[in-house]
């Protein structure tokens, strides 16, 4: 159906600035075209679009909606032969949507299993560096770097030295320490690579300061450099159990004689290391000991 040709007004137009006579019949031509033309041409053009509009949505909705008698509240939604809508109470709405969540659950725990049952069958190099993708491998050997074993000795009785042995499973010691011994001097830690069947107490190159002065130590790693007769502080030894350069850092406060020190060094010898002993001047008499092994 062609759409109805709404006519157009060929004479000219009334304006102001005509003659009188000029205008007076342009007026009248124009309200002639207006009643004789243009509005039997719209009214035409009004049927006709309204006449369209009912036939498109006619054509749209033929077929694809039921009847709506007896639906209130009910919800709509495509069948399954997508040819037209379908009514479903709410109770049924509610029971598709918890059979679709079930499925998607059941898909989850599939997605699970599967990831669960990967295995890694590349071939390791724990020397590597190169960035990619981390392997179940990569992430234990990650967190296993990070992890620490922490263990505390409580001296109530006097001894000679304080000895940890068994510590080969790491690679660094942080060691918390508050000790009191007999004489007044100084504090060494030693270290050992046969779990204390021998102990290294030659060949440190190590040195510790303080508002007292400075010393070169050998005998060990120096945590307190003399005068006092405790060590309460902080000590870290790197590099322990590896065949490579072990080093060592520590602090503290030494009681009675209000002295502060700092000492660092390493063992000079690329030995891998499995034991520790803490000698102060003369008996250890009393204190506590805290120890953290880096793996």
């Amino acid at each position: 159906m062609s759409a109805p040709v709404i006519r157009q007004f060929v004479g000219s137009i009334p304006d102001k600035g005509q003659a009188q006579t000029e205008f007076d019949t342009n007026v009248d031509a124009f309200l002639d075209w207006q009643a004789l033309q243009f509005a039997p041409d719209l009214v035409a053009f009004g049927t006709w679009t309204n006449d369209v509009a009912n036939s498109v949505l006619a054509t749209a909705l033929a077929g694809d909606l039921p009847a709506l008698t007896g639906k209130a509240g009910d919800y709509i939604r495509a069948n399954a032969a997508e040819d037209g809508g379908e009514f479903r109470t709410p109770a049924q709405v509610l029971s598709d949507i918890g059979a679709a969540t079930t499925a998607q659950g059941a898909l989850a725990d599939s997605a699970l299993q599967s990831v669960a049952s990967l295995t890694q069958t590349q071939a390791e190099d724990d020397a590597s560096t190169v960035f990619g993708t981390v392997s179940g491998q990569r992430l234990a050997q990650a967190v296993a770097s990070v992890y620490y074993d922490e263990t505390t000795y409580v001296i109530s009785t006097p001894v000679a030295t304080l000895e940890i042995l068994d510590l080969g499973a790491y690679n660094r010691l942080e060691i918390d320490a508050g000790l009191d011994y007999v004489s007044s001097g100084s504090c060494v830690i030693q270290v050992s690579a046969d779990n204390g069947s021998t102990w290294k107490t030659t060949g440190y190159s190590a040195a510790v300061v303080d508002n007292g002065g400075g010393s070169d130590i050998t005998s060990g790693f120096p945590v307190i450099r003399g005068s006092v007769s405790a060590w309460s502080g902080n000590a870290w030894i790197s590099n322990f159990n590896t065949a490579a350069v072990t080093t060592f850092s520590g602090m503290g406060v030494g009681g009675g004689g209000a002295r502060v020190s700092s000492g660092a060094g390493s063992a000079v010898e690329a030995v891998a290391y499995n034991a520790i002993r803490i000698l102060g001047e003369g008996n250890i008499t009393s204190g506590r000991v805290v120890l953290r092994g880096y793996k």
